[in-house]
């Protein structure tokens, strides 16, 4: 027997209920799609604002404060604007000038080891001491890892032998340190914003003010770990959800720390993120690191808490591949507020360190 004929009303009710839903998700595409196209505009809107801020921010900085540096490097007006972001055109610039000269260096001492590691770099230097020859040959293996997916630095790249001899240099201008991996990138990232002379006065200058650099640029564990023990206590402070989840599945930063700080972050966001980070650190010195760190884990921080230990340590050694805004990023660092007690130990931990110790 065949079935039997539908009710002609529940038919229709069954009908009315199928144009309904198909209705509800054609009003949630609609919405989707005016949430993004939303999103994209005020997306635009900030990129010309930021634009709009470049310009009238760079003709400041070129007509009002580097004419002035010394008078007006300190004010508000500075600081302030300091604080928004740099324009490229002036970054290179105002590190170079952040960071002072204390050691002394000049054009003369740059050319003079030029010649010296150009002979050993071109082959033609046969009594070079091998110490210098292992160091070149541990750059060059390194150089290629430095930002991978700039072909700037790979081989026949225009800015590969630029970083090779600010490294060297380095390498012969001070043998007690020498060459540690890590350092390609923070001269990577000099040499993105100024010319090869400064680069190396900037690198000598930041070992020298900021020694905590080499600190970690040196891996010297035991003297970390006060800096790792902070870390903590910050990210308690500004993140206690967070903290307790790390806790609760015994998550260790320290790795991801040791490449944050190392690097002053150019290994570990995407670069325009840490040109601006450097930006901050140049004016606020280390404490800014601590910001940062807390600050780009409070930007992942919905996604953290829904993860487990491996996917974690996954998630936070790779932000470099994140197509964050920047202007969100840096708003999320600046909503970070360490306490004053914390700022207080960052500092003393920082005074505490001396050049002659670590070398």
């Amino acid at each position: 027997p065949g079935a039997p004929p539908k009710d002609p009303k529940e038919a229709e009710r069954h009908e009315r209920e199928f144009q309904a839903m198909l209705m509800e998700f054609a009003k949630k595409e609609q919405a989707k799609v005016e949430s993004t196209r939303q999103a994209a505009q005020q997306l635009v809107s900030r990129r010309k604002k930021r634009d709009k801020q470049i310009v009238e921010s760079t003709r400041l900085w070129i007509e009002n404060i580097l004419p002035h540096w010394e008078e007006r490097c300190h004010t508000k007006q500075t600081q302030r604007l300091w604080a928004q972001g740099l324009p490229p055109r002036v970054r290179g610039q105002v590190w170079e000038l952040s960071l002072g000269n204390h050691v002394g260096i000049t054009a003369e001492v740059w050319e003079a080891v030029l010649v010296q590691i150009t002979q050993v770099i071109d082959g033609k230097d046969i009594d070079c001491p091998p110490e210098i020859r292992r160091l070149g040959g541990q750059i060059m293996t390194d150089l290629p890892r430095t930002y991978p997916v700039l072909a700037f630095f790979h081989d026949g790249g225009p800015m590969q032998r630029p970083l090779r001899e600010v490294l060297m240099a380095y390498a012969v201008y001070s043998p007690e340190i020498g060459y540690v991996q890590g350092m390609s990138y923070i001269v990577a990232m000099l040499l993105l914003n100024m010319d090869s002379y400064s680069a190396f006065k900037s690198l000598a200058n930041m070992m020298h003010r900021h020694p905590h650099c080499l600190l970690f640029l040196r891996m010297d564990v035991g003297r970390m770990q006060p800096f790792y023990q902070l870390f903590d206590q910050v990210l308690m402070d500004a993140l206690p959800k967070l903290h307790q989840h790390f806790y609760r599945l015994e998550v260790s930063l320290d790795m991801v720390l040791l490449e944050w700080f190392m690097t002053i972050f150019c290994k570990s966001v995407p670069l325009d993120i840490a040109a601006r980070i450097w930006d901050l650190f140049m004016l606020h010195g280390a404490s800014f690191l601590y910001s940062a760190g807390v600050g780009v884990l409070k930007m992942e921080q919905e996604r953290l808490l829904l993860l487990g230990y491996d996917e974690i340590m996954k998630q936070v050694r790779h932000y470099r591949d994140r197509e964050w805004d920047t202007e969100d990023v840096m708003d999320c660092i600046g909503s970070i507020d360490i306490k004053g007690k914390h700022m207080r130990q960052i500092h003393g931990l920082c005074n505490s360190l001396t050049r002659a110790e670590l070398i």
